[in-house]
């Protein structure tokens, strides 16, 4: 975690890592015993969705850390995201103080499905590109055509951030 600053924010970073990568080695050995006793498959589905949105949980957690000024900053967020939530403003307070627009809320949560559709069907051994081969032009063709306009949305968007934001600025 030093690596990326002098902070005890960047420190907690790393640590948060190198915690998360124990966990999942212990949970590795848990897993395979739960299997036999539970009599669970050997890839069950259940435990798939938990693995995958526990990590993505911890991710997320982890780089509140590393983007905070600040170890105080970052429990003080944790604190907030936890404690202080309601479901009456949990929409103005996770989405709309970032100045996103619904459109843009949609399309984020459209990418992390998609993100998590690849991964499960990587996982699966299932090629996009054979699976894409398999079907008619039209909507090969459609498929492209929608992939290289998200892109684009995403990429002009992007160019919109000022530079300031840019996360190794404050280095």
């Amino acid at each position: 975690g030093l690596w990326h600053g002098a902070g005890w924010n960047f420190l907690a970073w790393g640590l948060l890592h190198g915690a998360f990568h124990v966990i999942e080695k212990c949970w590795h050995n848990v897993k395979k015993k739960l299997e036999v006793v539970a009599d669970l498959p050997n890839r069950s589905i259940m435990l798939d969705i938990v693995r995958r949105i526990s990590v993505f949980v911890s991710v997320d957690i982890a780089w509140i850390f590393f983007r905070a000024s600040g170890l105080k900053s970052a429990i003080g967020i944790l604190n907030k995201c936890f404690f202080e939530i309601s479901i009456d403003n949990f929409a103005r307070d996770i989405f709309f103080s970032l100045n996103l627009s619904v459109g843009e809320i949609f399309v984020g949560i459209l990418l992390i499905m998609l993100l998590f559709a690849t991964d499960i069907l990587r996982e699966r051994n299932i090629r996009i590109s054979a699976f894409l081969a398999r079907k008619p032009a039209v909507l090969r063709w459609f498929c492209y055509i929608m992939i290289l306009l998200i892109l684009t949305i995403v990429e002009m968007r992007r160019c919109g951030i000022a530079a300031s934001n840019f996360i190794y600025m404050q280095f």
